[in-house]
């Protein structure tokens, strides 16, 4: 349940492995840099110039959040955080959006140069040399920490570009002190992870810890001391919020997207059943018309979260604690400063945040327009600094954040996801280390029975093997969480079934499994003329059915000796057009 961290000298992990890439003779490695700031530039002009010690053209450029640049001889990236010591957050989100951007514009090239060669993607940021899990307050900004969560999900989508996070000390002389080392290590095989400080290397891994036995099984709150919970009154943050009433009676304020409670139509009380609803709302609501099934569809979801709402409220009362529902756009600053108010008069003095609220856009790197990315890294993490700027005047003793496992391992198609979280992990440990008085922790969550996890997205994960955690058993985890006197640790994992996943244990000895090229084939009207018969909307599109054909050929060619028999559990995600 616990992150913590490995150390090893750093004359044995520079070059861990042995497995060290080589670009192209045409390939380049580009390196963002500061003009701005002039600790940051000439740590990228001496990062720079160790690329040309290894024969490595390297060239500096800017950052550009509304353009991003195109460049075909791109066999590395490296992106260094902006700037030293810079507090703010906001000008933090926006540099590791833009980061994305230019990562997102130039990931063909990139994954063009591992094919014919090798090519890497790295970012550093400069949290301590330890990604803040160590002893010792960081001057950085933990917004900057997103970076490591798009560079741990394009580990995971791209298998044979080379991806690193690197972490390096505030200091900027510590950081020059350590250039040489941090080249070696983004150009070799090995955790995706890596801090350098000094002379140590720090690889965070999860340790399995079970919760000590604690005393009480309660968090300290009491009927006077009000929690407010972020991510409406559905699935997790729900579940949690009437566990933590039913232990401590303290009044729960639950702020969400949905509108407020309002009185279903008679015509709708008792119909449970999803399809008996929605037959009952194209008749009633869409009468003579001709409505779209996404229009049915937003108003059934509108119909069943109002009857959670209610039913979340009623089971938070009936356990002894005032409730109340605030319908808010959590990134709204001034939104989010009037709720804090209407909470106060309403319910009392606001003692506990757990910040729970989050919205999904999956879509590959390559897929994910940068409007998608904002929207979910924005939800989280601008969500998280209009709470703090909201309770500056409360005496918070609790933080609780939400963060997910997609955090600590990446996971495909969720970069915003990855990075939004890891903010929040990096943000609960420096105000630990500021606020040692308060109890404060980042819960990096395993998929829940509920919520954000539709019943499609359920079969994913049990295809997948992925447990998903109970609803009340993760509440209760949470309660205990909250209730341990433990403030030291600010990062846990909890998931029902962990073992073996990525970062559980040491790095092994031996070389990295990379895939080999099976089977190629070109396609245009020219090339395929059965094109010529499939067209979709005028363009012409590959046929699913060919797709299947070609993926059987390239089965047997690799399988000398077998037959193929068949295809199970096959779909498309993108057509190729």
């Amino acid at each position: 349940r616990e992150v913590g961290l490995n150390v090893y000298p750093t004359n044995q992990i520079r070059f861990y492995n042995g497995a060290r890439i080589t670009l192209a003779e045409d390939k380049r490695v580009y390196i963002t840099q500061n003009p701005k700031d002039p600790d940051q530039k000439k740590l990228a002009v001496r990062l720079q110039e160790e690329f040309h010690q290894l024969n490595v053209p390297a060239r500096l450029i800017e950052l550009s959040p509304d353009a991003p640049p195109k460049l075909a001889d791109m066999g590395g990236l490296i992106i260094l955080q902006e700037s030293f010591g810079d507090p703010d957050p906001l000008k933090a989100a926006e540099f590791v959006k833009a980061a994305f951007g230019l990562i997102r514009e130039n990931a063909a090239f990139l994954m063009a140069s591992a094919e014919n060669g090798g090519s890497f993607l790295a970012s550093v940021t400069f949290l301590g040399g330890s990604f803040g899990l160590g002893s010792i307050p960081f001057s950085s900004c933990p917004v900057y920490a997103g970076l490591a969560g798009i560079i741990k999900t394009a580990n995971i989508e791209w298998k044979k570009v080379l991806c690193r996070a690197l972490d390096l000390p505030d200091s900027p002389e510590q950081c020059m002190a350590n250039a040489e080392a941090a080249v070696s290590l983004i150009m070799t095989q090995g955790e995706v992870e890596m801090g350098l400080d000094g002379d140590n290397c720090n690889i965070p891994m999860m340790e399995t810890r079970p919760l000590a036995d604690l005393e009480v099984d309660r968090p300290d709150l009491n009927p006077g001391q009000v929690a407010v919970f972020t991510g409406g009154a559905r699935g997790g943050t729900g579940e949690t919020a009437i566990a933590l009433a039913e232990k401590t009676h303290c009044p729960i304020a639950l702020l969400g997207r949905s509108p407020a409670p309002f009185d279903e139509p008679e015509w709708a009380e008792g119909v449970k059943e999803p399809a008996h609803l929605k037959k009952e709302i194209l008749a009633r609501e869409f009468q003579g018309q001709k409505p779209k099934p996404t229009d049915i569809e937003k108003r059934y979801q509108a119909l069943v979260s109002n009857r959670q709402i209610q039913s979340t409220l009623a089971r938070i009362t009936q356990n002894g604690s005032k409730a109340g529902y605030f319908s808010v756009d959590i990134r709204d600053k001034d939104q989010v400063h009037k709720v804090f108010d209407s909470i106060r008069k309403t319910l009392g003095p606001v003692n506990a945040i757990v910040h729970g609220a989050g919205v999904l856009e999956d879509r590959l790197i390559t897929d994910k327009h940068p409007d998608q990315f904002a929207r979910v890294f924005d939800t989280k993490t601008l969500g998280l600094k209009t709470l703090m700027s909201a309770s500056e005047t409360d005496s918070v003793r609790f933080h609780v954040f939400f963060s997910s496992i997609a955090a600590r391992t990446g996971n495909q198609g969720q970069s915003d996801y990855a990075a939004a979280n890891e903010v929040l992990n990096k943000t609960a440990r420096k105000l630990a280390l500021e606020n040692p008085e308060s109890k404060v922790i980042s819960i990096n969550w395993g998929p829940w029975d509920g919520g954000m996890v539709t019943p499609s997205l359920k079969k994913e994960f049990q295809k997948k093997g992925v447990d998903l955690i109970p609803l009340a058993a993760g509440a209760r985890q949470m309660i205990l969480e909250m209730a341990n006197p433990d403030k030291k640790t600010t990062e846990v994992v909890i998931g029902a079934g962990l073992s073996g996943a990525p970062g559980t244990q040491a790095p092994p000895p031996g070389k990295i499994q990379k895939t080999a090229r099976v089977l190629s084939r070109p396609f245009s009207l020219k090339e395929a003329m059965i094109l010529k018969s499939h067209q979709i909307d005028r363009q012409p599109v590959v046929p699913f059915a060919l797709m299947i054909e070609l993926m059987a050929h390239g089965a047997e060619k690799d399988n000398p000796g077998l037959v193929f028999a068949g295809m199970d559990d096959m779909r498309l995600l993108k057509g190729i057009r």
